[in-house]
């Protein structure tokens, strides 16, 4: 089983896949930005290209779409017979084109190599209308009937926009590369007569291929100043607790997350609690439990993927903290913007916090971080696997689906 969806609309469309809970360990060091892998060639992901073929789009730019995509798509191992929790891993490709009306042109099964994929593109040409209808309700039932998997709960668009002078082309393209969690942030987005854009495309795709569950997570997005652009971290974030007290409150708030297989998260920069604070800010959760605590010796550390402790410079107390109240720190949202954090007793039934944030390594093409990992002095019963399934029922996950349904019916 394939992780993911992408879907390029040529102009684009790219949606994540359920990964199957795979049995193997984490391997992605905790850093403030823990980078997602680039080898294309072990990438698993399933991509279908969305392509204009109206009259507008001309046969020169078909056939720079059939080139450059040829030439990014040579890196990828293409085919359908992966088996991902062996280490065996194919990207699959399907072609959806559209003027007035959209066509499947080749399903997942139809493209078994690089020359299958070039033949389909090739024979792709120019239609006589001029319109092109984006929104016409085919693509998205013919993205559904291709990979019926996709309910576009973790999902990211690639845009190539051939035509940058039409305002209402590009103010579309951008909209739907938005990305949903940050204001004003638009991933993805290429023009098609950039000198980078074979470069950029297998950098997005790889991008995509670097996801979370929908019920690890949201995967942490920073801005990449070197490059000038947003680019996906290896990291998914998540709440635990707050509808866990069928059990009882847990007697440790590390429990809100280890009992659903995850960590306590380490905030370990500013901008990543910038991200976390946009990401959380809107549940009904005040203060959250972060990873931060007191070690044996008293200094503050966090935990590891292992839950093993480790040191970090970076720190965020509310003027005036600590103050002693304990051992472990609450994230304050109490306010329009993140407070700061604040020492809290360790013990939810005495502090009083119901929840805490959470944290996983994402999957991507060299791990399988995202399923169901051992970690040590862990053992997650049947009835902790399905809860574990039901994360998506947390306020921070419905506000989380709500979200990328809506990006989905863009389409």
């Amino acid at each position: 089983m394939w992780s993911k969806l992408v879907a390029i609309v040529s102009l684009v469309v790219v949606s994540s896949w359920a990964l199957p809970m795979l049995n193997r360990p984490a391997n992605h060091a905790l850093s403030a930005r823990p980078e997602c892998s680039m080898n294309a060639s072990a990438a698993w992901v399933d991509v279908v290209l969305l392509i204009d073929t109206s009259s507008n789009m001309g046969s020169a730019n078909l056939r720079k779409i059939s080139t450059v995509i040829s030439l990014v798509m040579s890196k990828f191992t293409i085919g359908n017979r992966a088996n991902i929790s062996a280490g065996e891993h194919n990207t699959r490709v399907a072609v959806i084109t559209y003027d007035r009306e959209a066509r499947i042109v080749a399903n997942f099964t139809d493209i078994n190599s690089l020359g299958d994929l070039s033949t389909v593109l090739n024979k792709i040409q120019v239609s006589n209308t001029a319109d092109a209808n984006l929104y016409d309700p085919a693509i998205n039932r013919y993205i559904s009937d291709v990979a019926p998997l996709n309910d576009g709960v973790t999902s990211a668009v690639i845009t190539i926009n051939f035509n940058p002078s039409d305002e209402q082309l590009t103010t579309t393209l951008n909209s739907l590369s938005n990305y949903p969690f940050l204001p004003n942030v638009t991933m993805y987005n290429f023009l098609g007569n950039s000198n980078s854009l074979a470069t950029d495309l297998s950098w997005a795709l790889t991008q995509a291929n670097c996801y979370c569950k929908f019920d690890d997570g949201i995967p942490l997005v920073l801005i990449d100043k070197s490059k000038n652009r947003y680019s996906r971290y290896a990291k998914c974030m998540n709440g635990g607790g707050e509808n866990d007290p069928e059990g009882g409150m847990p007697d440790n708030y590390t429990k809100f997350c280890t009992s659903d297989g995850l960590i306590p998260l380490a905030i370990l920069s500013q901008d990543e609690e910038n991200f976390v604070y946009n990401v959380f800010y809107y549940s009904s959760i005040l203060y959250n439990y972060i990873g931060l605590h007191q070690d044996s010796k008293g200094n503050w550390v966090w935990y590891d993927e292992n839950m093993k402790e480790f040191s970090s410079s970076y720190f965020n107390w509310v003027p005036g903290y600590p103050k002693n109240l304990g051992k472990c720190v609450v994230v304050d949202f109490s306010s329009d913007r993140s407070q700061g954090w604040k020492d809290a007793d360790c013990d939810p039934q005495y502090s009083g916090y119901v929840s805490g944030l959470c944290q996983r390594g994402a999957c991507d093409a060299e791990s399988v971080a995202c399923g169901l990992v051992n970690l040590p002095n862990i053992n997650l019963t049947l009835v902790e696997k399905k809860k574990r399934m039901a994360a998506y029922k947390l306020p921070q996950m419905k506000q989380f689906h709500k979200k990328n349904l809506k990006v989905v019916r863009k389409f």
